[in-house]
């Protein structure tokens, strides 16, 4: 899944709208990163093929195949190849052989990562903000620099997380990202106003990895 399958070219433009208004009022730099995964997991198609393929060869042969090992071995690689084959393109296949845990650990660690490697950090006032949502994992992070943390508790972060997760799940990520964006536009209103002589130190965009 792509970002363009939850948000339509006017949906970002909506988004990016969102983050022009929050700039335009503050000191604070903004962006939105839409990631189909934040990890491959090849181990989970595999898991997949095999838990799948594994007993449907072994239904097949009892019901009407006699039990024939000749026959299982064969079956079960048709059937073990051809799940790990769709599950290496349906997300929904793929997820349950990826503990929850890690789904957690890869996305924070991928929206990290695309925090620093996008210049987040290097906002004059420490103001960089960063909403991630990695589709695969339907996760989403919201990371601030320095200044700002301060100000946002990591439970208010949480919650407006939360918020564009559920709006996502629902089809409605352009709403709930506005929301979120709007809602970090308010702090960094109060706590840093646009003064004189600020620029736009990052594009109005929704970032790409």
């Amino acid at each position: 899944m792509a970002k363009e399958e939850i948000l339509s070219a006017a949906d970002q433009e909506a988004v990016c709208q969102a983050i022009r208004q929050v700039e335009a009022t503050s000191a604070g730099e903004v962006a939105v990163m839409i990631l189909p995964q934040s990890d491959p997991y090849p181990e989970a198609a595999l898991l997949a093929g095999l838990a799948g393929g594994t007993p449907l060869a072994l239904l097949a042969t009892d019901l009407f195949l006699a039990d024939s090992l000749a026959w299982f071995v064969p079956l079960a690689i048709v059937a073990v190849t051809g799940i790990f084959l769709a599950a290496q393109r349906l997300d929904w296949l793929r997820r349950p052989f990826v503990a929850q845990g890690r789904r957690e650990e890869e996305t924070w660690q991928r929206a990290t990562q695309s925090f620093f490697e996008h210049g987040l950090y290097r906002t004059r006032a420490g103001t960089g903000v960063l909403v991630f949502i990695s589709l695969f994992e339907q996760k989403v992070c919201i990371l601030v620099d320095r200044g700002l943390a301060a100000h946002l508790p990591e439970a208010r972060l949480a919650e407006l997380a939360a918020g564009v997760a559920a709006g996502t799940r629902r089809g409605q990520a352009a709403a709930a990202l506005q929301a979120a964006i709007a809602a970090l536009g308010q702090v960094l209103a109060e706590h840093f106003p646009r003064q004189p002589g600020d620029t736009d130190e990052l594009p109005d965009l929704i970032l790409s990895p």
